[in-house]
């Protein structure tokens, strides 16, 4: 049966205003699109894939502002056991993170040091900030390794004190190294040779004191003599204490992520992995490497290199593989105090606690002024709390963290990135309560108090074109 002409125009008709209906909504679609792509909002990504080194920013090429805003990854600690290609923890880490994360600071910015006036032009900014008080016996520790050098404290109740021990807990732990040494001690035969006793001395170390395992965040010595945990900062912290009581010379040197030493035995240089228990069991190995250190550097300490270009492997318990003389450099009793602030200051990041992060960053580069890793550790510290009060809302705060982070790393494409879209956000939303007038006199502060550096200039044009529309 045909169907009726009156049928046939209803069912055309109904065909027709569900096209119309279509044709209205993609069009709403391609008009919000277009809204959204001149005046995008701060974008807050979790659980997103870190960047690869291809999409790093360089500072031969200016910032991109169209990315989410990003933290700054965290240098590892000093004691990571990671291999340094394994980016396994940096993923793990990116994918717990409230922004996108970031993997650069270091690599691409040609501006690295701080000068003392930005470290003095910081300190003093973060004192009004972070409300992170000295103890009595913290304080004085810090003056007296002003210059360098230890006075009044000596290394091991100087690295407790820096590591967070107490103060009505130091006698306690001194009194019960003072046992365990009297017990290490005992068990070297001062009849052997030198690099006999070095091994008995070790073992008897382990023994007496590290036999609790390696813990990458027992920086503090004090945990190793209560509990038995160690990583490399106190295991090589307490065995220059051993060999220094048996009359042995001990360098300390350390690489981004590993600190280990160098024992001069009669002639030679011995190299010791301090958190490895078998570590002189093959002793013709050790003499041989010995030797070959001593080639290397003949009549005077090895050489240490600036600089590791990448992290160096921790090998913790393991008794393969042997750390490279070259590729450390020697650190003093004070610059081993700032690596304990240090490894603090990466916990503190690591758990979002800024004010404690910065606080720690800042110390650890008041006792070692060459630690990179603190410098670019306190300027990540200042761009993810930034990151943070952004997130709350709280964006004449975030403004200021990175611009204070912008006077010490200028040419830092993600740090300009994020300055941008804070003020981006900032302006939308005053803008929406009608507040104008404002917009104007927040942004021109921002404006007016941005870094001069040319590296600078581009962005001061893109916060100043916020103001035209």
């Amino acid at each position: 049966m045909r169907p009726s002409r009156g049928r046939m125009s209803h069912i055309a008709g109904f065909f027709g205003l569900w096209i119309a209906l279509v044709g209205s909504l993609l069009s709403v679609a391609a008009l919000y699109n277009r809204q959204t792509c001149n005046k995008p909002l701060i974008c807050f990504i979790r659980n997103t894939p870190p960047q690869t080194a291809e999409t790093k920013l360089t500072s031969g090429k200016g910032p991109t502002y169209e990315n989410p805003t990003r933290e700054l990854q965290t240098e590892a600690p000093v004691g990571d056991p990671q291999n340094a290609h394994d980016d396994s923890a940096a993923v793990k880490a990116s994918t717990q993170s409230p922004i996108l994360d970031n993997r650069l600071l270091a690599a691409s910015d040609g501006i690295r040091m701080m000068t003392p006036a930005q470290m003095r032009r910081i300190e003093a900014v973060a004192a009004a900030w972070c409300h992170v008080t000295l103890s009595e016996v913290e304080a004085r520790l810090l003056k007296d390794a002003q210059d360098g050098e230890l006075k009044e404290f000596d290394l091991l109740t100087g690295a407790m004190i820096a590591g967070g021990c107490p103060p009505q807990k130091l006698e306690f732990l001194l009194r019960k190294f003072a046992d365990q040494m009297k017990r290490i001690q005992a068990r070297v035969d001062p009849r052997m040779p030198p690099l006999v006793r070095l091994q008995q001395a070790f073992r008897a170390l382990h023994s007496e004191i590290l036999y609790g395992g390696y813990f990458i965040g027992a920086s503090n010595p004090g945990e190793a003599i209560q509990s038995g945990r160690f990583n490399c900062v106190s295991a090589a912290i307490l065995f220059k204490l051993v060999a220094d009581s048996l009359g042995f010379e001990v360098r300390v040197l350390q690489s981004p992520t590993h600190a280990y030493c160098l024992v001069r035995c009669e002639d030679n240089w011995v190299p010791v992995e301090c958190t490895c228990p078998t570590w002189f069991d093959n002793l013709s190995n050790r003499d041989q490497l010995a030797q070959d250190v001593d080639r290397q550097n003949p009549g005077k300490t090895p050489s240490i290199g600036n600089r590791l270009e990448h992290p160096m492997v921790s090998r913790a318990q393991q008794s393969e593989g042997t750390p490279d003389p070259k590729s450390g450099r020697g650190i003093s009793e004070t610059q081993l105090l700032g690596t304990i602030y240090y490894n603090r200051g990466v916990a503190s990041l690591l758990d979002r606690q800024y004010e404690v992060a910065v606080v720690s960053n800042l110390r650890a580069i008041q006792l070692d002024p060459e630690n990179q890793s603190a410098q670019d550790n306190l300027l990540a510290s200042l761009n993810n709390w930034a990151i943070a009060l952004a997130e709350r809302r709280e964006f004449a705060e975030a403004a200021t963290r990175l611009m204070l982070a912008l006077e010490c790393r200028p040419d830092s494409g993600p740090i300009q990135a994020n300055l941008y879209r804070v003020c981006r956000e900032w302006k939308n939303e005053l803008s929406v309560q009608g507040k104008d007038e404002e917009v104007k006199a927040q942004l021109g502060r921002v404006i007016e108090s941005l870094s001069r550096h040319p590296c600078c200039t581009e962005l001061r044009t893109k916060i100043g074109s916020l103001l035209t529309y």
